[in-house]
């Protein structure tokens, strides 16, 4: 079975491993610290991704490619990893990669660091009624369909170029799913508590996210149990970053 590994400590992997089960997620231990591994299948999870038309609707498109190829390197993998020594893309030359684009510009794909970045969801708050603000290539919802505890799943997405490109391939291969239009910034469109929220509508690592994630956070509190944004922590070490060198400017020596 070809994998994806993501380890506990947000890192990640590409491995190839014999498995018994040809299920799409499973769960292990790393054996020097004792933490919750999570292995993706690749194939099972490409026989969705490969279902998704590679169409534009205006400025977004679904683009697929083949990494290791000079265009791979200079565009795709620099858009994940620059700045950001973890964000390891866990694939091998030949792979063919589905991304989400918008413009020139990679929003999602299925590399080993964006799936590592849900790590926490997936071991720790995969159950009951889970609600995610952002579509992307539906890849995180199509997982969590899979998996027992999982009862619902609701997403919010508020570009009509996304959704028809996404929407019908993600509900035509799950059970579990809803998909709204809708700008997370309103909040629900009910007043059921839900398990855990989930936003993940931001494109880039960066320390100006931080103030649309507060904001976000409490339009949403009154409705969850908990929340999280997408690489909030980075970007919170991105912001402590440049505060240091604002404050490494600021002195003269005279």
């Amino acid at each position: 079975m070809s994998s994806i590994t993501v380890q506990a400590n947000g890192k990640s992997s590409f491995c190839k491993k014999k498995d018994a089960s040809d299920s799409l997620i499973s769960f292990g231990l790393l054996a020097l610290t004792g933490n919750t591994s999570i292995m993706i299948n690749k194939g099972k999870l490409n026989e969705y991704l490969f279902q998704i038309p590679e169409e534009r609707r205006g400025d977004w498109y679904i683009h697929r490619e083949i990494y290791g190829a000079e265009s791979s390197q200079s565009d795709w993998v620099k858009v994940h990893i620059e700045h950001n020594e973890h964000r390891y893309p866990g694939l091998k030359a030949g792979d063919n990669v589905t991304m989400l684009k918008y413009k020139d510009k990679v929003v999602m794909s299925p590399s080993a660091a964006e799936l590592a970045d849900h790590y926490n969801l997936l071991t720790e708050h995969a159950y009951g009624h889970i609600h995610i603000n952002g579509l992307g290539l539906g890849i995180i919802p199509y997982i969590l369909d899979k998996m027992d505890n999982v009862e619902r799943i609701t997403i919010y997405e508020r570009s009509s170029e996304v959704l028809e490109l996404v929407q019908e391939t993600l509900l035509k291969n799950t059970s579990k799913v809803k998909v709204y239009k809708r700008n997370a910034f309103l909040g629900p469109s009910s007043q059921l508590l839900i398990d855990y929220v989930w936003h993940d509508i931001w494109s880039d690592i960066s320390s100006n996210n931080l103030k649309g994630m507060k904001m976000l956070c409490k339009i949403w509190e009154p409705f969850c149990y908990m929340q999280d944004c997408w690489t909030q922590e980075d970007c919170r070490i991105m912001d402590i970053k440049n505060e240091l060198l604002r404050n490494r400017a600021a002195l003269e020596l005279i």
